[in-house]
């Protein structure tokens, strides 16, 4: 985990494997520690992601005994109530998942094209000497 102003592209591996699985797999909500034993990783990696991006999960309003909030992806919590009652929820469509792909990639786009403009902006102002 960087404090990085370009956190989409310093927590991208962690990103894609924390929304891949919120995405699909077959319980609504999951802990960080569950998560990161699930798929290999550091708990604190997995939890730091998870509410650096809060725009992608939603936290829980009450954590577990253990003191853990339980996390999901905002589209999955959105569709558990139907009509008023609570259903289950399914997974995220390939082309849902891929939307969300799509827009961590632009937000990559977004943080590269600032870095470059940055740098040619110090550029500018400290020209090198030859």
């Amino acid at each position: 985990m960087s404090d990085s102003t370009r956190p989409y592209s310093e927590n991208f591996d962690t990103l894609i494997d924390v929304l891949t699985h919120l995405a699909n797999c077959d319980y609504e909500t999951r802990t960080a520690p569950k998560m990161a034993k699930d798929l290999g990783l550091d708990p604190a990696n997995v939890r730091a992601v998870l509410n650096l991006f809060p725009g992608f999960f939603r936290r829980s309003k009450n954590p577990d005994q253990a003191g853990e909030h339980f996390y999901t992806v905002h589209l999955r919590y959105a569709r558990r109530k139907v009509d008023g009652e609570k259903t289950t929820t399914e997974s995220l469509t390939p082309a849902e998942l891929g939307s969300l792909f799509d827009l961590v990639s632009k937000m990559i786009a977004n943080e590269n094209d600032l870095l470059h403009a940055v740098e040619l902006d110090l550029q500018r102002l400290h020209p090198m000497s030859e």
